[in-house]
């Protein structure tokens, strides 16, 4: 159900237990005296709205966004073709988000977001209500003195994996994700989605961005050998409005991306 894989592309309950190993847990952020507050006082400009995600003619998933005043996310309503459908309530707190998930109105699951003081995401908790441990899987994010995020080391149990990032003038010039090796080429349009900075699978997961390149990809080439294509459709503001994604075998996967504006 959550857009989670990122094979293509490199792309808790919050108890008492959860916060003491976010404390303890070692981190590999750069450190800041500035403090910023997850949260804009007021919002202006736009907004999305509705994400509809499609691989086939016949299956897709909505994705609904209802917001706070502040414009951060409140909800996110997903609607498969078929299935169940799911609710994602976030709530918001000094140095975490909780996202939680329900299944037609049964617990699904529940990610906690340990933010630093420059509103960074340095840890997510998932915590799975069909079993295991709060604390048993877990993502870390590692960011340069520049602000860029240099690696993710995810914790599944025993299972570590880790993601590498190299960055040049705001994009990310080349990913590792296990043993595969990422170049990229980006199109010269800035991404933008309404008003947030942000991967679109961060968005529909998080209701916010974790990281983004300042530019858009328009080519991603893995081991030098399989190229994914990246095209985009916008609006008279200059957001995106589709984005498709074209994958070694003519494989597609697409976005159509709806907006409201203030």
């Amino acid at each position: 159900m959550k857009n989670k894989s990122q094979k293509h592309l490199p792309l808790f309950i919050g108890t008492i237990i959860a916060i003491i190993a976010a404390i303890l847990l070692p981190g590999c952020h750069k450190k800041s005296n500035n403090t910023t507050s997850p949260k804009a006082a007021n919002f202006t400009g736009c907004r999305v709205t509705q994400v509809v995600e499609g691989g086939s003619a016949t299956y897709s998933t909505t994705y609904t966004f209802s917001y706070n005043d502040d414009g951060t996310v409140s909800t996110i309503k997903l609607h498969p073709t078929s299935g169940d459908s799911y609710l994602r309530t976030i709530t918001y707190k000094s140095n975490r988000i909780i996202v939680s998930t329900t299944d037609n109105s049964y617990p699904y699951s529940i990610d906690s977001l340990l933010l630093d003081t420059q509103n960074r995401v340095v840890y997510i908790y998932h915590f799975d209500f069909n079993g295991g441990s709060p604390n048993g899987v877990y993502d870390q994010y590692c960011y340069d003195s520049s602000g860029n995020l240099t690696a993710i080391t995810s914790h599944y149990y025993s299972t570590v994996s880790s993601q590498n990032f190299q960055w040049a003038n705001g994009d990310i010039v080349w990913s590792t994700s296990g043993t595969d090796y990422y170049t990229y080429i980006y199109d010269t349009s800035l991404y933008k989605v309404g008003n947030i900075s942000a991967r679109i699978s961060d968005l529909e997961n998080y209701g916010r961005g974790i990281y983004a390149p300042h530019h858009l990809y328009a080519m991603a080439v893995m081991d030098s050998v399989d190229t994914i294509n990246y095209s985009y459709t916008t609006d008279s503001n200059g957001n995106i409005t589709s984005i498709k994604e074209i994958y070694p075998g003519n494989d597609i996967s697409s976005r159509v991306i709806s907006y409201e504006c203030e």
